[in-house]
């Protein structure tokens, strides 16, 4: 984790950068195929996603999550249990406003964004838990040493 204001912005900006990159990717591949359109597609979507995600969990999010976790979880739970919570409470409301988001971006039926939300949220879930998050949690202390 993070223990200054400077390892807190680097810390976020990994995790979204990764999370973007998967979850567009996953979108995009499934909507159009894996190819050559695919991938400038998802490096054209990156930046402005990441901006705007970046934002989303740093100033709304996860000052929302950090009140609820607090809230939902004991000070004496275990850490394992701490961080899993957070990260249900951070996926779930980040999934929620990206699809949103996208669904806009891409025009999309409002009528599919129920469906949008669902089929996003057990990968964006499983994405975080099980290969982000360790990650960013195990590469985390070696970028902060450099800064």
């Amino acid at each position: 984790m993070y223990s200054n204001m400077k390892e807190k912005v680097v810390f976020t900006l990994i995790m979204c950068s990764l999370m973007i990159l998967c979850m567009s990717s996953y979108n995009i591949f499934l909507e159009n195929g894996i190819g050559a359109d695919s991938f400038m597609i998802i490096l054209k979507a990156f930046v402005p996603f990441l901006f705007i995600g970046f934002l989303l969990d740093f100033f709304v999010v996860g000052k929302i999550a950090s009140r609820l976790h607090s809230l939902l979880v004991s000070e004496d739970a275990s850490k394992f249990k701490k961080i899993i919570m957070m990260q249900l409470l951070m996926v779930t409301f980040m999934c929620v406003l990206m699809s949103t988001l996208s669904l806009i971006v891409n025009q999309g039926e409002w009528s599919h964004l129920g469906i949008l939300i669902l089929r996003n949220y057990f990968v964006a879930l499983f994405l975080q838990i099980v290969v982000v998050s360790p990650f960013v949690r195990l590469i985390s202390p070696r970028i902060f040493a450099l800064l």
